[in-house]
């Protein structure tokens, strides 16, 4: 059995685009000979009731299952509840996704197809291209490793037995704290890059949002790069860190941001 796992936040789950694209994948496989149990879970980190309310009702009539986090508890802990969900409702494989991904109508068919060759691979991942660039942006090789962003991958229920997602972090780093764990614990050979298997990212929250809420969202990436910096680096801050503190600087001619990285700077 498969579950696609959807995180969403503040947004109606009808208009989500993964929603909708992994309804179509699903429509395309199965018009197409496809045989198999696939369930849809949403995993709801609003913190706005009324979308609470809305997606609820939604998700019910469309035939997938429903979780409130009662609140934005972050990305790590509502992929973990998902997660257990789905593997106590006897998941064999997850499919993880943000609301922002659009998935190829063939996806799941690409999927299914090298699930049956006989590789006996734990992780599958596929291509992620940002919408407006069409830049590739999954995988990226960073210190000789190849890492992949969280929305898009399937991941068989072997691997939770031993990895997981840090409840530490809240939003950045996610995916590489992930797939370092996956390599510490020896995973890394039996994870699977294909590129058939196509995903689109529209990043909602890129580009200028405002100062207040782009400063806000600068001190969550501070704090999560502190965190992910000293558990495996052993260090605070990296100059990644830094470029980025910099270009929201000029970009709103404010130091305000540069206060935030020596706030939090050791």
């Amino acid at each position: 059995m498969l579950y696609f796992l959807l995180v969403i936040y503040n947004v109606k789950i009808c208009e989500s685009p993964a929603f909708i694209s992994l309804k179509k994948a699903y429509e395309f496989f199965s018009d197409n000979g496809g045989d198999r149990d696939c369930r849809f879970l949403v995993i709801d980190n609003s913190d706005q009731p009324s979308f609470c309310a809305e997606n609820k009702e939604s998700t019910r009539k469309s035939g997938a299952e429903y979780l409130s986090m009662n609140g934005n508890q972050g990305l790590p802990a509502a992929y973990m509840r998902g997660i257990q969900y789905a593997l106590d409702h006897g998941a064999e494989w997850v499919l993880i996704s943000d609301q922002d991904s659009v998935f190829d109508r063939q996806y799941l068919q690409v999927f299914f197809n090298h699930l049956c060759s006989g590789q006996e691979k734990l992780i599958y991942a596929p291509e992620v291209k940002e919408v407006k660039a069409q830049k590739r942006i999954s995988p990226i090789v960073r210190r000789n490793r190849r890492y992949y962003i969280n929305s898009g991958i399937a991941v068989n229920r072997k691997v939770f037995a031993k990895a997981g997602y840090d409840k530490n972090l809240f939003l950045d780093y996610v995916d590489y704290d992930f797939f370092n764990s996956c390599y510490a614990l020896g995973i890394g050979s039996r994870i699977q890059y294909i590129p058939s298997m196509k995903v689109s990212q529209n990043f909602s929250g890129a580009g200028k949002n405002g100062l207040e809420k782009d400063l806000k969202r600068f001190q969550i990436y501070v704090r999560d790069g502190r965190y992910f910096y000293s558990k495996w680096h052993k260090r605070t801050w990296d100059m990644e860190m830094v470029i980025r503190c910099l270009h929201l600087c000029f970009m709103y001619h404010s130091f305000r941001f540069l206060g935030v990285l020596l706030k939090n700077a050791e």
